[in-house]
């Protein structure tokens, strides 16, 4: 599979590089044409327009290029979609460039040709430039109107739109390329699991067929070693976290509680699942326990700093709930943040800061 992405991954990139090549080309070309427009020539209105759809093809070359890759049928349908509204935006501004040379070239006409037609030629030109603005104001409303008309689609379709995106965005060899081997998912994608679909968990703990006793867990600071081989614990970065924060199960109930001492009780009956998320932004790390309902949508969120996993799924045992922990990758590689897409909250969910 390594070898596949790597060959897909340098294929994209020469055709890339061409794409590339071909705008820096049609830039090139649009200031040749351009040029006499900086002179003194009656024909300067007409050397402008004409280097307008040059530069205009050079810009929008990427909305003209195919795939460069097979994709799922949902998420190929979507991207389809995306580049039927922004082409159509793209035909209507080179029909407003078009439009914009004929009103150059009547207006010439109208200058430096025969009296008798004069009018004739200002008619004209007024026609192009009137057509020229039209087209311009109309050109946008295609591309802005992609994600509206998406919504007109089927739940379903849209649902396999997202699923590809997101397996996609998993499935890049990239997106954890930071994360140390040991704890990176294995291959695959449960379409089914979830909310949205779930990639592998990196550690999972099911739940004891009994609820066991009351238990509390807490945040502990990090424990780093010394040189001389012995260990000692760092002064916490978060004090009042560490002092305040705890997760409790009472036998009925899950508690949690922040670092202002505010408290949430969720009885067991609304809690399907207790998980882990990490994955690494380009505004910072998250790493957050997240009560899930049988949906797949979060009731209680808070960080997971100083919680310890082991501990972390001995709670969830305790209270009848299984326990994973997933590792989602930097979102910078993809450009794309997954967490609250495969976790999404419900209405009225609680989110708890570290301070």
């Amino acid at each position: 599979m390594g070898s596949t992405w790597s060959t897909a991954i340098a294929g994209r990139a020469r055709r890339r590089q061409l794409g590339w090549v071909g705008s820096a080309a049609l830039i090139v070309v649009g200031i040749i044409v351009f040029v006499p427009a900086t002179g003194d020539s009656p024909t300067n209105n007409i050397s402008f327009a004409a280097a307008l759809p040059l530069w205009l093809l050079a810009l929008s070359w990427p909305v003209w290029r195919a795939p460069a890759r097979a994709l799922p049928d949902g998420l190929g349908r979507r991207r389809r979609h995306r580049r039927i509204c922004w082409r159509t935006s793209i035909v209507l501004l080179f029909l407003a460039s078009f439009a914009l040379i004929a009103c150059a070239y009547w207006g010439w006409r109208r200058d430096y040709g025969p009296l008798p037609q004069e009018a004739l030629y200002a008619n004209a030109a007024d026609l192009c430039g009137n057509l020229t603005l039209w087209l311009s104001l109309l050109a946008p409303v295609p591309g802005l109107l992609d994600a509206p008309l998406w919504r007109l689609h089927p739940a379903g379709a849209r649902r396999e739109a997202l699923l590809g995106a997101m397996e996609e965005a998993l499935g890049r060899p990239t997106r954890y390329r930071k994360v140390p081997e040991d704890q990176r998912p294995g291959p695959g994608f449960d379409r089914d699991a979830g909310w949205l679909g779930r990639p592998r968990p990196v550690f999972a703990r099911q739940p004891d067929p009994l609820r066991g006793d009351p238990l509390t867990i807490r945040p502990v600071s990090p424990v780093r070693t010394r040189g001389d081989k012995s260990e000692v614990r760092t002064e916490p970065r978060f004090p009042a976290w560490q002092q305040h924060g705890a997760i409790s199960w009472d036998g009925r109930a899950l508690f949690f509680t922040d670092a202002r001492q505010r408290h949430l009780r969720v009885p067991i009956g609304e809690a399907a699942e207790l998980v882990q998320v990490r994955e690494s932004r380009e505004y910072g790390p998250l790493d957050e326990l997240m009560l899930l309902d049988p949906e797949g949508k979060y009731l209680v969120r808070m960080p997971a700093t100083g919680f310890r996993r082991h501990e972390a799924a001995a709670l969830a045992a305790a209270a009848g709930l299984p326990f994973a922990c997933y590792e989602l990758g930097s979102s910078d590689e993809s450009g794309a943040s997954l967490h609250l897409l495969l976790f999404p909250a419900r209405r009225g969910a609680r989110i708890f800061r570290i301070r």
